[in-house]
């Protein structure tokens, strides 16, 4: 990439100063891939949400996003717009023969590449030119894995298509809630194809560890299936005859280097997790992405045999026993203040979980509908990353989904992030690559259908905040002393809000004693009014009889009428005057 800084911890290196650009791998193959009839017409059907012109709002040379202005002078790009199709080894690290097999028949018995559109299932379709688009997809990552390790480029990012990221080693990748799955307008794994690429390729270049990382709003279930099987395991599938059904199981296995692949690869995925909406029994495609770590749950079966077992200390030690997955020692030595969610926030409380035999997969599900926003960033600062860093890779490559936007449609207004939000995250991203990996990203394109508007919608603008945050000339290495103190920040902050609202309830709550209060001495005075009224009224009407202090047969009842001391006074005199 450029100048080297001395060797870090763990024997890397920090980089110091950035001579590459941002590399955008674009191949005019991924073009041809047509899921509606094309060019469209004014009074067919709207196309599906993933359409060629995903790609024209960010490529096009006169107006996608990313051949704007705003990438010019340090975020200048570099551009390479050659078709490179993977090669069927590279595919077939990932992938089952019979699948491709199986989507290369369906595209080439069709006729006209551009009006002919087939289907392979209610969600995807295909044309002539799918197949080979596909291959170019998977080929660009590729490339672009060659470009970033050798230097030539400080990073990478692929906008391709068709998608890949719900494609696994069969296809479709069934879960609990979809029993039958869909491929989600997915068809071949690009970052599984190029993860594997790098790891075999380049393993005597110092690529040992491989990190793959997905922000797209829905569970990457086909990318954590290829991670899975890069473990040996049993995987039983259902069959049926005229004579009736049954199961078979298969020993599978598809290693993208070697037996050591299970403490070599990383995944992890944050999406949307839960009803479509309120009342609505269907969950978010693909159903699956409940909240695991392999690792912790790995570490609970271990114990559980242990207890059995009469084991004391624990027993085993790093990933030497099948199944279990250790701590790395290197990364553990490497990192001891590192903090994986210290609040206890994205633990495991149900849902289907991945194999806990193969790498570490870390899943977390933002529940919903409704936008969380802090929850969502709080999972990779919090969970994420700091796994990441222990883990320690030698590269990372993103699947790099725009669908969680608050304005995309596919969502049933899941997360809910906007453009500074994919600029964050890549920007967390690069702290981390600048720290492990001398910044060797590899980010390909995934889901993100709003693209009402062209350059200015949601989807074209999302992407260029993540692409500018990739080219930005950025040194920072990524710190946990930055994440704790915004923990304790946001600590802090509701402590001084739950306080704020306390007082506020108390203050309501002594109002309202007040104002009953008031009430009541405002009713007694009412009261005391009401009868000083009525005695007033009485006096103001005497009558004869009440007048003389005889009346009522002697039985004078005294009056609080006016009284005439003058003349009482004149009176007493008088009579006095006659006793003399």
């Amino acid at each position: 990439i450029g100048e080297i800084g001395e060797i870090g911890k763990g024997g890397k290196a920090a980089v110091t100063k950035i001579s590459a650009k941002t590399l955008i791998v674009a191949p005019p193959e991924c073009l041809r891939h047509y899921t509606a009839p094309y060019p469209h017409d004014r009074d067919s059907e709207p196309p599906p949400p993933e359409n060629v012109n995903r790609l024209r709002v960010l490529t096009d040379s006169e107006v996608g996003s990313l051949r704007t202005s705003a990438f010019s002078g340090d975020y200048e790009l570099a551009w390479d717009q050659k078709s490179r199709r993977a090669t069927m080894a590279d595919v077939l690290k990932v992938h089952d023969w019979a699948y491709v097999l199986k989507l290369k028949n369906a595209t080439e018995c069709i006729d006209d590449p551009q009006r002919d559109i087939r289907h392979l299932d209610g969600d995807t379709t295909i044309s002539g030119g799918t197949f080979d688009a596909a291959l170019a997809a998977a080929g660009a990552v590729c490339h672009a894995v060659d470009e970033v390790i050798s230097g030539r480029a400080k990073n990478s990012f692929c906008p391709v298509r068709p998608p890949g990221h719900h494609a696994g080693p069969h296809g479709v990748v069934p879960s609990r809630r979809d029993p039958n799955g869909s491929h989600g307008f997915c068809l071949l794994n690009n970052v599984a194809i190029g993860a594997a690429y790098a790891m075999s390729v380049y393993r005597h270049a110092g690529i040992k560890k491989v990190a793959i990382l997905d922000f797209d709003v829905h569970h990457g279930n086909g990318t954590e299936a290829c991670v899975a099987n890069t473990a040996p395991s049993l995987d039983t599938f259902e069959f049926a005859t005229p004579y009736g059904k049954g199961t078979q199981t298969f020993p599978v296995y598809k290693p993208w280097c070697d037996e050591t692949d299970r403490d070599n690869v990383f995944f992890a995925s944050v999406q949307g997790y839960g009803p479509k909406g309120y009342g609505i029994g269907a969950f978010v495609y693909p159903g699956s992405g409940a909240t695991c770590d392999t690792k912790q749950l790995a570490k609970h079966v271990d114990a559980e045999i242990d207890e059995v077992n009469g084991v004391v200390d624990g027993g085993k030690e790093g990933n030497g026993a099948p199944g279990v997955l250790g701590e790395n020692k290197t990364s553990a030595t490497h990192n001891p203040n590192i903090e994986e969610d210290p609040d206890g926030e994205f633990v495991y409380v149900g849902g289907e979980m991945p194999r806990t035999e193969g790498p570490r997969i870390i899943d977390v599900g933002i529940p919903g509908p409704g936008h969380h926003v802090p929850m969502w960033k709080r999972s990779w600062r919090d969970k994420i990353f700091p796994a990441l860093v222990k883990f320690d890779p030698d590269l990372i490559i993103l699947s790099a989904g725009f669908d969680a936007h608050r304005k995309d449609d596919i969502n049933f207004s899941y997360i809910g992030i906007q453009e500074k939000d994919f600029e964050w995250i890549t920007d967390q991203v690069v702290q981390v690559a600048n720290k492990c990996c001398n910044g060797r990203i590899v980010s390909v394109l995934e889901g993100g259908y709003r693209i009402q508007g062209n350059v200015v919608s949601a989807f074209a603008r999302s992407v260029a905040a993540h692409v500018r945050a990739l080219a930005e000339p950025n040194l920072q290495v990524w710190d946990p002393a930055d994440s704790k103190f915004e923990r304790e920040r946001e600590t802090r902050l509701r402590a001084e809000a739950e306080a704020k609202r306390r007082a506020e309830e108390e203050r309501l709550q002594a109002q309202a004693v007040q104002q009953a209060r008031d009430a009541e001495l405002a009713a007694a005075d009412g009261a005391g009014d009401a009868r000083g009224e009525d005695d007033a009224l009485m006096d103001t009407k005497p009558t004869e009889e009440a007048s003389s202090p005889l009346a009522d047969g002697g039985r004078g009842k005294r009056r609080r009428g006016a009284v005439d001391y003058k003349a009482l006074e004149a009176q007493l005199r008088r009579e006095e005057s006659k006793k003399v």
